[in-house]
């Protein structure tokens, strides 16, 4: 059997072979890294839901926080499945959540680009390091979500890099 991932329309199902190294609710109450399928591994640390000592266990406890769900434990001997329930999900990570902008032309973006542009709004002179740490999320997701803000006309930088500032375009 090789590892899958198998996505419903209500669920996501990790799929590995072999049962977990330990019962899974000791594996909720300790840091153990043995991560044990590189790829998913890999999978997890890409979508911020792991870092790269492999404490996933930690993350996904935060999966079931944030949207209110329950994740599903399937430990067996010839293979461990971990299913996350999407139908039920109430809050989805901010990053995918939509939020009506109020600006013209009915445009929406994502709840992230929303809070950018209030950060903006309340300091133009705000940087990418400031924004990163007032969302908790990294750099590059930043300037992502800047940039589709550009190109939706929405904000704005006037001037240089450093010393220069951004202006909103559109409320």
């Amino acid at each position: 059997m090789k590892s899958r991932v198998r996505v419903f329309s209500n669920r996501i199902e990790f799929k590995n072979p072999g049962g977990f190294p330990r019962p899974v609710e000791e594996l909720k109450q300790v840091d153990v890294s043995m991560p044990r399928n590189p790829v998913i591994a890999k999978l997890f640390r890409n979508v911020k839901l792991a870092e790269n000592a492999g404490y996933g266990f930690e993350k996904m406890l935060q999966w079931e926080k944030s949207t209110n769900t329950k994740l599903l434990f399937t430990n067996e001997i010839d293979r461990s499945i971990v299913t996350f329930d999407i139908e039920k999900a109430t809050d989805l990570t901010s990053e995918h959540q939509m939020v009506d902008s109020g600006m013209t032309s009915g445009m929406t973006i994502s709840l992230v680009q929303n809070q950018i542009v209030s950060l903006i709004e309340s300091n133009g002179l705000i940087t990418y390091p400031q924004m990163a740490a007032e969302l908790k999320i990294n750099i590059s997701a930043i300037q992502k979500h800047i940039a589709k803000l550009k190109k939706l006309g929405i904000i704005k930088r006037v001037g240089a890099d450093f010393g220069g500032k951004w202006v909103i375009l559109q409320k």
